[in-house]
């Protein structure tokens, strides 16, 4: 009788312990997100830069967003009209509040337009003539001209409240994410905004770490330590163990790779013939297939879903012939050197294909290696003379691009990103008449036509469309954005 008992008890226990070992471990209430690069900063106005862009989406809203399939809905903006072709009428949701509890009204909205307009992203609203606020949720905007793709240009532009310093460090914004900490370098730590006026985040904590080293970045996801990476190349990960618990999301690009040169600083780069030269010298098909990167040969400014792009401009590249002949009428023809400006995650790959690639035309280029912050801030003052960056059109229309980059820089906000000093009057035309025209197919002519100009002076040159490849974990669910967004809200454990 005794031993019956023992052995009941034993089976219980032996039960007990077996539904326990059955049941499944509770899901971390934080997700680490390793990214390619740090942020350039935290001020959501002073950095055009798709990485900060991608992160800042998570803490601030704009007036309208971008869905999935990259079309215009509603944001902090419940409905908009146009009154005239030059005005747009915004009606904001009532009831929407800030992080630090204070309401979000058409007075934050307005500060926020004028604040990005004196700083880096005044491109976006370079038609903006005035922002006026009619009553507590209802705001115009006043275009110079009529505007076709200014609700595009506004989903860059995150709302603030009013009164931000003139740098922002601790970011405030109505978005699903809050910020907590920040840790130059090393990480990023965000909450869930329990009181977010959309969709509820369903992970509570995301902690965004950053690996500029490709390797230390695959390494973090296969081991658990991060269990959603950014700029994955596929191939690498096959080789490693443990990659097939990984699930990979590839996106098509919006973004291009170019060479870009300082056309201020005189010498051999400022010269058309010699930007073409190198035109020629390169092979985008080599360079994708020697660094395995999930991309496609891009011949021209725009990648091919952006609207704008030349669909008959396929030139067949490397031409070494017709590089060297262009290098000697430039008075080159024993070639030259060049210091050519990388970051550090570039220096063991892109860097060594683009130094041998034009050395086979006499082009003899030096590297000068820094981080992303400094290259970046080196670019935007116009003081890198050679180097390799992405330009992305996020809105999908070509315009980001030709506003920002190949307009002549000016007033108006136009050519706030034009770091190559580029200069051409008929550009400027072309691009301020697409800015306003409201026919769609006399504006996309009149966009192929500007692309058609930059083909011909060589501002940049155009290397590679990149595809955006995320990798997770196969009990985490992301479903990632074509605009390069960070979708935190899509995050969920199986």
């Amino acid at each position: 009788m005794l031993r019956k008992n023992f052995l009941t008890i034993g089976l219980v226990i032996g039960l007990a312990l077996l539904v326990k070992g059955c049941q499944v471990a509770p899901r971390p209430a934080e997700v680490v997100v390793a990214l390619e690069e740090d942020l350039l900063g935290l001020d959501p106005h002073r950095h055009d830069e798709n990485l900060t862009f991608a992160v800042m989406d998570n803490i601030y809203n704009h007036l309208v967003e971008f869905d999935e399939q990259m079309r215009i809905v509603p944001g902090l903006a419940a409905s908009w009209e146009n009154p005239d072709e030059n005005t747009w009428r915004f009606h904001l949701r009532p009831g929407i509040v800030f992080h630090n509890g204070t309401p979000c009204d058409a007075a934050d909205v307005a500060f926020s337009l004028e604040r990005a307009r004196q700083l880096d992203l005044g491109h976006y609203l370079a038609t903006v003539s005035q922002v006026r606020v009619i009553d507590g949720l209802t705001l115009e905007i006043i275009t110079k001209k009529p505007s076709p793709v200014l609700l595009n240009k506004l989903t860059f532009i995150a709302i603030v409240p009013q009164g931000q310093p003139d740098t922002i460090s601790w970011p405030v914004g109505t978005g699903p994410y809050r910020f907590l900490e920040y840790r130059k370098g090393q990480y990023l730590l965000l909450e869930a905004n329990r009181q977010y006026w959309g969709a509820k985040p369903k992970i509570s904590r995301i902690r965004i770490t950053f690996y500029p080293d490709h390797e230390k970045r695959l390494e973090a996801l296969v081991s658990g330590r991060a269990q959603l990476a950014r700029e994955v190349r596929q191939k690498e990960l096959q080789r490693m163990a443990g990659s097939e618990r990984i699930k990979v999301s590839v996106t098509p690009g919006l973004s291009v790779g170019f060479l870009g040169m300082n056309l201020l600083r005189g010498g051999p780069l400022a010269k058309r013939e010699v930007r073409e030269a190198i035109y020629w010298a390169v092979d985008p098909a080599s360079w994708i297939e020697r660094i395995e990167l999930d991309a496609q040969p891009c011949h021209q400014f725009v990648a091919p879903f952006v609207v704008g792009y030349l669909p008959n401009h396929q030139p067949s590249r490397p031409d070494l012939k017709r590089a060297r002949a262009l290098l000697a009428k430039a008075g080159y023809a024993k070639g030259f050197a060049a210091v050519l400006e990388v970051t550090q995650a570039a220096v063991n790959r892109s860097a060594p294909v683009i130094v041998e690639q034009l050395a086979k035309v006499g082009i003899k280029v030096n590297l000068r290696v820094m981080t992303w912050a400094e290259l970046s801030d080196r670019i935007s003052k116009r003081k890198s003379p050679f180097f390799f960056v992405g330009w992305g059109c996020s809105s999908g229309d070509a315009s980001d691009f030709l506003d920002a980059c190949l307009h002549t820089p000016d007033e108006k906000n136009y050519g706030s990103a034009n770091w190559t000093g580029y200069s051409n009057r008929e550009m400027d035309r072309l691009i301020e008449q697409i800015g306003s025209t409201l026919d769609n197919r006399q504006r996309l002519a009149l966009m192929q036509r500007a692309m058609s100009l930059a083909l011909e002076d060589y501002p940049m040159v155009p290397i590679y469309a990149r595809s955006r490849v995320y990798a997770h974990g196969q009990d985490l669910v992301y479903i990632p954005r074509l605009d390069g967004s960070l979708n935190l809200t899509s995050l969920r454990w199986r």
